[in-house]
């Protein structure tokens, strides 16, 4: 019986296998030749070598600072309690949700917990009574009593998202001393605002093409390595989540806003980075590996990277 052959990717084997080391002197010399693995010349993307870019890790480095001391005393402010439904333990349970959307102290989160301890209707009673009133309510649409009324009685659940709150607020105000100084531009998002500079209307450079990409940020001060590409990963993610828990203690119920389409297209390069840098050695495509899942949100983008990894690591 005829057998199909079987497809193989890649080039015919020479026969004689190349020692992890060759192959990543080879894949770097390549690179700072601007040569990628498509046989392309990228537009003068900076690569260095497995000695890695000072000055990149200098300016994603993320700050610290002493969390113990970076709070004023202050007297607990708790929200006016309120007749809403006119039910007593649903109104209850709304104000308990409350406290915890506004504490700035976990004591407040903890005695929260204590009140609704002693309401002994079980959770979901008290929803589906919340939800009857809503739906008496005008003009509110389906979807709006169906989100509003979810979860309004599992104030352990509000009280755990109140922790981790406090908790970024006081790292956030540790590192930057003011909600004001965190909310200002850092210097590697100066770099970044420099280096793109302003975006047209209109232009929706986050979905810009890879090759469009390498060329705005061609100038820019950029990662030599999978370990600074994954350090500046981890850099905009945790000032992302650093804003975003300030913000919400700050100005609780307020709309957060996106991050800046720069910023996006930025991280949109770096991750194409790590499908393209050689790991310098098997503990560095590891580390990499083990890391991306809380930069990297696409399942696809990290396939391609682990793919990556694989296939490059000496």
């Amino acid at each position: 019986m005829h057998q199909t052959p079987i497809k193989r990717r890649g080039r015919p084997s020479s026969g004689a296998a190349l020692s992890g080391a060759e192959r990543q002197r080879r894949y770097m010399a390549r690179l700072k030749a601007g040569v990628t693995d498509g046989n392309t010349v990228r537009a003068g993307i900076r690569v260095t070598d497995e000695k890695g870019n000072p000055e990149h890790r200098r300016l994603f480095i993320v700050p610290s600072g002493d969390i113990s001391g970076s709070t004023a005393l202050a007297v607990p402010q708790l929200p006016e309690a309120r007749t809403i439904t006119g039910d007593r333990e649903v109104d209850a349970m709304l104000w308990l949700k409350e406290v915890c959307q506004t504490a700035r102290d976990v004591a407040i989160v903890d005695k929260a917990l204590e009140a609704a301890a002693k309401i002994q209707t079980p959770a979901k009673a008290i929803e589906d009574r919340y939800t009857a009133w809503l739906r008496l309510q005008p003009d509110l649409h389906p979807l709006q009593i169906a989100f509003a009324s979810i979860g309004i009685a599992d104030i352990e659940r509000h009280a755990e998202t109140a922790r981790e709150r406090i908790a970024k607020h006081a790292e956030g105000m540790a590192a930057f001393g003011s909600y004001a100084a965190a909310m200002s531009a850092t210097p590697a998002e100066r770099m970044v605002f420099e280096t793109v500079g302003a975006v047209l209307d209109g232009e929706e450079l986050w979905r810009a093409a890879p090759d469009r990409l390498d060329v705005l940020f061609a100038g820019s001060i950029n990662p030599a390595t999978l370990s600074e590409c994954l350090a500046e990963l981890h850099y905009w993610q945790w000032l992302s989540n650093i804003r975003w828990r300030m913000s919400q203690t700050e100005h609780p119920g307020e709309f957060q806003g996106d991050d800046d389409e720069r910023i996006s297209a930025r991280r949109w390069f770096v991750e194409g980075l790590l499908t393209e840098l050689a790991p310098v050695d098997r503990a560095e495509a590891i580390h990499i590996a083990d890391g991306l899942k809380g930069v990297v949100d696409e399942a696809e983008r990290r396939a391609e990277i682990l793919e990556h990894l694989l296939r490059t690591c000496p």
